[in-house]
């Protein structure tokens, strides 16, 4: 597993990154949806505005996913147990 390695990328990541990886919320992939879930999280505030835009998206999946998202990193910010 090269979680490590990805989350450290991830952290990084310019914005086009960050848009890229809310629009893989939706892909058709439990995998590649669950990895773009996890590296988004790992950008943490960096990736309020893409996930922002992502919960008024007209696929139900990817808004569920991007509200979630904005839920865990308030609640990470906020340092409340998740």
């Amino acid at each position: 597993m090269v979680w490590p390695v990805a989350l450290a990328l991830t952290v990084a990541a310019p914005p086009a990154a960050l848009t890229a990886l809310v629009g893989q919320l939706g892909a058709t992939g439990f995998r590649d949806r669950e990895s773009a879930s996890h590296r988004l999280l790992a950008a943490g505030p960096r990736a309020v505005a893409p996930l922002t835009a992502a919960s008024r998206a007209p696929d139900p999946e990817v808004r569920r996913r991007a509200a979630a998202l904005l839920d865990r990193i308030e609640a990470d910010r906020l340092g409340a147990p998740t």
